[in-house]
């Protein structure tokens, strides 16, 4: 099984080089991913197009600060710097399946 950490690193790289491909094969057929503003984004097709959207324009560079592990999750915090050197935290709750996937991530902010 792949290792928590391993999967926030590969999505905080995936992010900061929009690496598309990278991206979405951390992700599970199913997943979820839960933004601060509560809109959900179901299934991986639907993902793609929200993170494809994001790199085409001036996505955040995250920059991860801490990590608290278990043993299917990982809460992680970052530095996000935004386009105007403008810079927020972030806070990512990574929910693993089974094959190491990303099932559910959950995006908190606070805005500096």
């Amino acid at each position: 099984m792949t290792k928590p950490e391993d999967v926030a690193n590969a999505y905080f790289t995936a992010v900061r080089t929009k690496d598309l491909d990278a991206f979405a094969k951390l992700f599970a057929e199913d997943a979820v991913f839960v933004f601060p503003d509560g809109k959900d984004y179901v299934g991986l097709p639907a993902i793609i197009e929200m993170e494809r959207a994001a790199f085409a324009g001036t996505s955040p560079s995250p920059t991860p600060r801490i990590m608290i592990l278990g043993d299917n999750a990982v809460a992680g915090e970052a530095d996000v710097e935004l386009a105007g050197g403008r810079v927020i935290q972030v806070a990512n709750l990574f929910y693993l399946n089974d094959e190491g996937k990303i099932q559910r991530l959950s995006s908190f902010t606070k805005w500096l």
